[in-house]
């Protein structure tokens, strides 16, 4: 639904499990309880850094304007014992309908703003490689917002915005909002169930693209904040279905929060994306 941009990713390695809930919980600006020492946390609108010349995490309040009041909204990295626990935290006090940021990680080649890093399995023609994401998450939030990954495919290996042709959208959780598109399907893809919406001509919410392309948004029907999540097979489910075209080129991955307003903390450990 977006976009601005985003980071990140190949391999972190592991760390304690975390788990996930719901409620009424305060954004947590301060980072306390969370071990380790920071690394790297701003709460400017998108503000980015990048860790390890590979990746990078990215503050985007892609269309702040779309809450009427005001916001806090962080990204953080910090490391213990030389681990990286990587997230965001953030405060939407006004209200609205539409999706007003994603703060995220980004690995691979942004049609919005370019490559992350080189080497990074990106992109690459849908069909051709296997891609599958290790994380674990621990999420607490309230008001309306999603936890999802989402990747662009784009009509050539030249990975520009012109070339955009679909937005994936994969909802591992959402509290009060709903995906763009109608329901044309429900499917279980490598053990997790999803209802699948579909739209055409879908655009930058923001105005600050004239670009349209097909969005998808797979909404699985219980949280999935644990991987591994094969998300090469969700590819050929839609290839089969004839909801993704064969021909054109994941050209990165992202993940991250969408959120409309409330407040609350992700945390992610353990995260791992392996294209082969």
């Amino acid at each position: 639904m977006r976009r601005l941009f985003a980071f990140m990713l190949i391999a972190f390695p592991s760390l304690a499990s975390a788990s996930g809930c719901r409620g009424s919980v305060r954004a947590d600006f301060d980072l306390s309880g969370i071990e380790g020492t920071t690394v790297y946390e701003s709460e400017k609108n998108f503000a980015s850094n990048t860790v390890d010349n590979r990746y990078r995490i990215f503050n985007n309040g892609w269309n702040a304007k779309a809450n009427t009041g005001p916001f806090h909204q962080k990204v953080f990295v910090k490391e213990s014992n030389g681990k990286l626990i990587f997230g965001w935290a953030w405060k939407w006090w006004g209200g609205g309908t539409d999706v007003a940021s994603y703060p995220e990680i980004q690995v691979g080649h942004s049609p919005w703003v370019g490559e992350v890093a080189p080497n990074s399995g990106f992109p690459f023609r849908v069909g051709s490689k296997k891609l599958v994401v290790d994380y674990d998450v621990s999420m607490r939030a309230s008001g309306s917002y999603d936890l999802a990954f989402e990747f662009w495919t784009v009509s050539s290996p030249s990975v520009t915005k012109s070339g955009i042709t679909h937005e994936v959208m994969i909802w591992l959780d959402e509290n009060r909002l709903g995906p763009a598109g109608s329901l044309v399907a429900t499917a279980t893809i490598a053990g997790n169930q999803f209802r699948i919406f579909f739209a055409n001509n879908h655009g930058d919410a923001s105005g600050g693209s004239s670009n349209t392309w097909t969005i998808i948004s797979l909404i699985a029907d219980k949280p999935i904040l644990h991987g591994p999540l094969d998300i090469g097979a969700i590819i050929d489910y839609l290839m089969h279905a004839r909801l993704l075209d064969s021909n054109v080129y994941v050209a990165c991955l992202e993940f991250g929060n969408e959120v409309v307003s409330g407040s609350g903390r992700t945390e992610v450990r353990n995260y791992a994306v392996h294209v082969e």
